[in-house]
């Protein structure tokens, strides 16, 4: 099982003392700061990450609408150009991780008006403070898609995407890489292709 450590405390420890209000910052996460203004954490209004993540220059083209629900972020891909890599998804998601500001418990992938999947603010946050895009460091990208894909749930019913994670390196690479390609994918992105 691979077991993250930071500064002598797990991802689990970390997360399990945030403070129960939203927006986590990445104080947690000294090794993966930078200086470059594209990396701040908590650098973009949530209202606004839609449009923020439209005009990235690693969207691959994708463009998003942002809405805030109460104390749901709710993103949507409006186009998703058919030559985009499946990687891009799960990136933008990082990236929003990372940058988003405003204080929300929940980001909440849509189509339109109806919720698909969900993923807790501290659990996105753990994972975007650790992810460094454009320059060498940041965490194995790989692993941070370990962690987003066990995060995940559906958002009707709070299920977790699958219960088939155990630990193991190789199949759990896999099996996030099948939860992108054959459920998030399709039901999130593909339907905005243009």
């Amino acid at each position: 099982m691979i077991n993250f450590r930071c500064a002598g405390m797990t991802l689990a420890a970390i997360l399990a003392t945030a403070a129960p209000a939203f927006a986590t910052g990445c104080d947690a996460w000294p090794q993966f700061s930078s200086n470059d203004p594209y990396l701040e954490p908590l650098s973009v209004p949530a209202k606004d990450v839609g449009e923020h993540l439209s005009d990235w220059e690693w969207s691959e083209g994708m463009q998003f609408t942002s809405r805030l629900h109460g104390s749901e972020l709710w993103l949507d891909i409006t186009h998703f150009p058919g030559n985009t890599t499946a990687a891009g998804v799960s990136r933008s998601v990082m990236h929003l991780g990372r940058v988003a500001d405003e204080d929300f418990a929940t980001l909440v992938l849509a189509e339109g008006d109806t919720g698909l999947f969900s993923i807790s603010e501290p659990e996105l946050r753990a994972i975007g403070c650790q992810f460094i895009w454009g320059k060498e460091g940041g965490q194995n990208p790989i692993a941070l898609l370990r962690e987003l894909y066990k995060a995940l749930r559906h958002y009707e019913t709070g299920a977790p995407l699958s219960s088939g994670f155990t630990g193991h390196l190789l199949g759990d690479s896999t099996l996030a890489l099948e939860l992108n390609n054959k459920i998030v994918l399709p039901q999130w992105a593909m339907s905005a292709v243009n």
